[in-house]
Formats: structure tokens, sequence, C-alpha cells
């Protein structure tokens, strides 16, 4: 996965090719394709990495936040953080759920 970022942020999506990341991984196909049917696949994986590498990111910033919320009676999920960032700006969240639907149209996966 980290070659096909590194090629995706080099080289675009479009000039990133499935033997770009096996060569740039040291990778044989067949390995390549163990763990992912596509380049889409593999672009999909990577996102769901970014949001999910994010929302810890971002946990991490708000740590006093469980204090406020065990205040106000409130359970806190593991991406509440995540909650709190995305919405419709009426102040609905969607949570990790949208920030994935969000990157779904980038590089056609």
């Amino acid at each position: 996965m980290d070659a096909g970022q590194r090629l995706f942020l080099e080289k675009g999506i479009s000039g990133t090719s499935v033997d770009d990341v096996m060569a740039d991984a040291g990778v044989a196909k067949g390995t390549f394709y163990l763990y992912f049917a596509s380049k889409d696949e593999l672009l999909k994986s990577l996102r769901e990495r970014f949001v999910a590498s994010y929302c810890e990111g971002l946990e991490r910033a708000v740590v006093p936040a469980p204090r406020r919320s065990a205040r106000r009676g409130r359970s806190r999920s593991p991406f509440d953080a995540c909650d709190c960032v995305v919405g419709d700006g009426r102040g609905t969240a969607f949570g990790r759920d949208a920030m994935l639907d969000s990157f779904g149209s980038f590089g056609g996966a």
C-alpha cells in the first residue's frame, strides 16, 4: 500500500499502473492480486486507511473531550471526533462512513 500511495502522489492515479506499484514494492503480480482485485481496490484501501488515520489523529487531538461528554452523560464512540467534523452545515453529524463516501469519487473508485 505504501508503494501505491507514493506512486499515486508522484505520478497521479491515471499515471500509475499496477505494474509500477508491484515494481516499486518489489512484489510479484500474484502477490498484488492476493490482496487487491484491481488498482481501484488499492485506491479504496488507501482511502480507508487515510480516513482511519485521520480519525485516530482527531481522537488524540481532542483528549479533553471525553470529560466534557461525560458531564453531559453521553458515552463516546471511537468516531465521535470525526462526527464533529463531518456534517451538512446545520450541525448534523454523519461520521466516518460519510467521510469515506465523500472520497468515493476520488480517483474513480
